[in-house]
């Protein structure tokens, strides 16, 4: 780096000074620390938190002697600077985008950082909410935690039904029959049924089969799942002080952890009284409650309702005027009394006009009669279906765009607010500054008390520090400070980690000039080129070998030579050849590469796994075992050849509409998380309201209901809610809008009543008009961001002689950072990542921003927390 981009005061001692002091005082926390026995205090003012009986004060100062040897001795030095603690807490919940409390609710904060806290004698406590705390927090803890919330909701999938079990099935069954007294003979039930009698093996209550478990099974796995996420929610409460107050406030969160604690109250007590009819709502509740994105699309789902109940309100006077004209019209004619024989009929033809499921079938009987009929149909189609439909996505749209700016406005405010409040109580002297040692303590605490971020090594706090403090003076203003939140995003790796192994244990044969031409051409284009022509090569010899099987020819008889595990065919020997090359593709470009840079890319993931699995293949078939069909290796193979496909991403159009699609599926996937609660929650409704109603059981009289239906006549016997799976293939027709007036015929004719139709109306007015128009506006919203985001990104940038930003990574040299001497070494790349995806996050202008060095006098807000960063 030249002079001149040197830091302006050079007189200020180097980073390395401070972090060197800092550790030297933790090494001699042992011989410094001494502290009162706070055992003999009686009272605490701190809420939710009795009062203290000393007949237990030496036994908590054993314990807390012992667990001091591990935690606090290693931390206390960081922590006697004051407001640390405190201030790694706000930051946490400032990168988490958590709402900070006023001022006046302090009280109600449970602190275990507070100085005070040890004074009342509750440094015991404070350990192990800290530990606790740690615990929780923890990755591996909360994915533990997430697979048992996402097991106990599988559950309904593999247990019995709520409807077939004993003392229920009377409603289904012929009374006094106890030929089925189980959900397994029921669904294992075949025979003859009425409506086909030749068919000798047909099921009598059509299911998915993908019942598992017995009854009891199913509530000892429950009891299981359940009690994990008991521990988990019992470990939050730790971290809270043990208060009820403090841990179920009156905000989202409380909120939260309010619902999850009655989830499993009411899991236990239904396990309890051995009624477990309505634990899928409650599963679902609970999945619910670990799941932010669901959580944040819901609200914006709330939001959304009002803006849309008024076109909806607009949808219903079409409705019911056009029933009302229909029914005049048409009367007395067979148009009439087929579709429009009343007002209520008729509005519930029109209604499946608008769902467009029986267009243009239910005009074609006035049609015929008289052309003149089409302007009722096609006026009332072009309102409702092009006009009002398309009203209504513009809506969403429009609702969503706002839910995101309220979410990037709500979160700058919780961050700026967080950590405002941060750097207050760690500027105690009120002099808008801090000192590094502080930030170091900061970083200290957070890599030991906060396992909700990533464990920051050494070296890269000194780095992140360099980019803390742009004006390079060792401070670090408010201002400066604003970015702590996206600091604590950033991902560095060491350009050394890319080195291949070539590079460190031959070194000489790297640099030589063979071996870097070498590299150059497996690098280049026309490697990739060459390859691409064999793919070619290898679909048009697959293509010929499976030519009989793709013309249909009935004739063909498999050639023998191919399950005999021998390459006596030049059709196994050409597969050979290609797996070799294929996997000297993979060696040759671990080698060049090496193995980070490699498995960095999704294309050669792909590449990596077809060919071990080609080569596997190829061991297992011609290795002597009893398996000798060299069908196998072709049929993996034809996997590869999928990769042709990135030959239409030669075409620079091409390659934009795929590099965005690959960034939109993370912003879709919380809309899409949202889409199956709300078909995992009409599915067990639709299971205790209609399971075991679509029955060919000869002996259950509501198969004879079903007779000369349509329903039996498109054969949709699948179409049911017998059980879970089958309930949400159900949904999903529904939500394609397939043929779903079929299914809804079969259930109002065996429940004998019009009631169903509200079932089917509610779940498409929620599934397909409001959430399925809810994707499409994240997909446009997240098309048109990184559309931008993408153009914006074409070419490399030079950040003030600091980084150079190459589309979203910035290389810079760690000696020195916007003015500041680290004291690191060696060549980084920083990445942001994100910690959420539900909004879009410019990680090429957040690089560029916090590279940029600037002066005390000019370091305005402009540098700080946009809060994009959590919620």
């Amino acid at each position: 780096m030249d002079e001149d981009d040197a830091s302006p005061q050079e007189d200020t001692p180097l980073l390395t000074d401070k972090v060197a002091s800092f550790e030297e005082g933790r090494k001699n926390d042992n011989d410094n620390t001494k502290s009162e026995d706070p055992d003999d205090e009686e009272s605490s003012d701190r809420p939710g938190i009795p009062k203290k009986n000393p007949r237990f004060s030496a036994s908590h100062a054993s314990f807390r002697n012992l667990l001091n040897k591990w935690t606090v001795s290693q931390r206390q030095h960081a922590l006697q600077r004051p407001g640390v603690g405190t201030a790694a807490l706000l930051i946490r919940d400032a990168v988490m985008g958590q709402e900070p409390l006023s001022e006046e609710y302090d009280d109600l904060i449970y602190d275990p950082y507070k100085p005070s806290t040890a004074q009342n004698g509750y440094a015991l406590l404070d350990t192990i909410c800290i530990l606790c705390g740690r615990l929780s927090s923890y990755d591996w803890t909360v994915r533990i935690i997430k697979l048992s919330a996402w097991l106990l909701a599988f559950l309904t999938f593999v247990e019995p039904p709520a409807w077939c079990r004993n003392g229920i099935q009377d409603q289904v069954l012929v009374p006094d029959s106890d030929i089925y007294t189980d959900c397994k003979l029921l669904f294992q039930a075949r025979g003859p049924p009425l409506d086909d009698e030749e068919n000798d093996h047909a099921e009598y209550y059509p299911n998915s089969t993908w019942m598992m478990l017995t009854e009891q099974e199913a509530r000892w796995a429950e009891f299981l799942f359940v009690t994990i996420i008991s521990l988990f929610v019992f470990l939050r409460f730790a971290r809270n002080g043990f208060s009820i107050t403090i841990h179920c406030q009156r905000n989202a969160q409380g909120m939260q952890r309010l619902l999850q604690f009655v989830g499993i109250v009411f899991i236990y007590v239904g396990l309890s009284i051995g009624n477990t009819t309505f634990h899928p709502f409650l599963r679902l509740l609970i999945l619910g409650t670990f799941h932010d994105s669901f959580q944040r699309e819901f609200r914006t789902f709330l939001r959304m309702i009002p803006e849309i109940v008024y076109i909806l309100a607009l949808l219903s006077l079409l409705l019911f005027f056009y029933a009302w004209f229909g029914t005049v019209i048409f009367y007395g004619s067979a148009q009439g009394k087929d579709n429009f024989p009343n007002l209520l009929e008729s509005t519930w033809t029109l209604w499946q006009m608008v769902t467009t499921v029986n267009y243009p079938d239910v005009m074609m009987t006035a049609y015929n009669e008289s052309r003149l009929s089409s302007i009722f149909f096609v006026s009332f189609m072009i309102l409702s279906l092009f006009f009002i439909m398309n009203l209504i996505l513009a809506s969403v749209v429009n609702a969503y765009d706002s839910a995101i700016t309220f979410r990037k406005k709500n979160r700058q405010k919780h961050t700026i607010g967080n950590l405002t409040r941060a750097f207050q109580l760690m500027d105690y002297k009120e002099e808008g500054e801090i000192d590094s040692e502080t930030i170091m303590a900061v970083f200290y605490v957070l890599n030991n008390d906060f396992p909700d971020f990533r464990y920051v090594p050494d070296e890269e706090t000194k780095i992140l520090f360099g980019v803390l403090d742009k004006d390079g003076s060792s401070k670090i203003s408010l201002d400066e400070f604003l970015d702590f939140g996206n600091v604590l995003l950033i991902q560095l790796v060491k350009a050394s980690d890319y080195a291949t192994i070539v590079e460190l244990y031959m070194p000489e044969t790297f640099a030589s000039e063979w071996y870097q031409q070498f590299s150059k051409f497996v690098k280049s284009r026309a490697f990739d080129w060459a390859v691409d022509v064999i793919l070619v090569l290898n679909a048009i010899v697959i293509g010929v070998q499976s030519y009989p099987e793709l013309s249909g020819d009935e004739e063909y008889e498999i050639n023998p030579n191919y399950t005999d595990g021998s390459i006596d065919t030049i059709w196994e020997a050409f597969e050979t050849i290609f797996t070799i090359v294929y996997g000297l593709e993979v060696i040759v470009k671990l080698l060049v590469f090496g193995s980070k840079r490699y498995f960095e890319s999704s294309r050669n993931i792909f590449d990596f796994l077809v060919t071990v699995s080609a080569i596997s293949a190829s061991a297992f078939v011609y290795y002597p075992n009893g398996y000798d069909d060299s069908r196998l290796i072709r049929l993996i193979v034809m996997a590869r050849v999928l990769r042709l496909v990135r030959l239409l991403f030669a075409v620079p159009q091409f390659q934009l509409i795929g590099r965005i699609a690959s960034e939109i599926l993370p912003a879709a996937g919380s809309v899409l998380l949202f889409l199956f609660f709300l078909l995992y929650f009409f599915a067990v409704l639709g299971m205790l309201l209609y399971g075991g109603m679509i029955t060919r059981d000869p002996n259950n009289p509501m198969a004879e209901l079903l007779l000369n239906s349509d329903f039996a006549g498109a054969q949709y016997w699948g179409n049911n809610f017998n059980d879970m799976m089958s309930a949400m293939n159900v949904l999903f027709n529904l939500l394609v809008v397939n043929n779903w007036m079929v299914c809804e015929e079969g259930l109002e004719l065996t429940t004998e009543n019009k009631w169903v139709r509200w079932y089917f109306l509610c779940f498409h007015i929620l599934g397909v008009i409001l959430i399925n128009n809810l994707v499409q506006a994240v997909v446009i919203n997240a098309f048109f961001q990184q559309l931008e985001n993408t153009h914006s990104q074409q070419n490399d940038e030079v950040v003030d002689g600091e980084a150079v930003i190459r589309q979203r990574t910035a290389m810079f040299d760690a000696a020195e950072v916007t003015g500041t001497k680290t004291g690191a070494s060696g060549n980084y790349m920083a990445r942001i990542q994100a910690i959420h995806s539900d909004i879009d996050l410019d990680e090429r202008e957040r690089l560029k921003n916090l590279f940029t060095r600037s002066s005390r006098s000019s370091n305005g807000n402009s540098n700080g927390a946009d809060g994009e960063n959590g919620e």
